[in-house]
């Protein structure tokens, strides 16, 4: 059976907050190049599960200062 991109996390949870986040920050905070960072956000390419992974902690990493920030 093949996977359901429709309901991967990935496409679903995980891209979709990133694609919020300044991309500047996910570029300095990852070490991913700009080019491939933006063929990720665009949905043209999936990152390696070592640069998901980071990139996922990021994305915790910003959510959380996020809601520290706001209370």
């Amino acid at each position: 059976e093949y996977p359901d991109e429709r309901r991967d996390e990935w496409q679903t949870k995980v891209l979709p907050a990133l694609k919020r986040m300044p991309v500047s920050e996910l570029i300095s905070e990852s070490g991913i190049s700009r080019s491939a960072l933006f063929e990720v956000l665009a949905g043209r390419s999936r990152p390696h599960p070592k640069n998901r992974d980071v990139l996922e902690a990021v994305l915790a990493q910003f959510t959380q200062k996020g809601l520290k920030v706001r209370g």
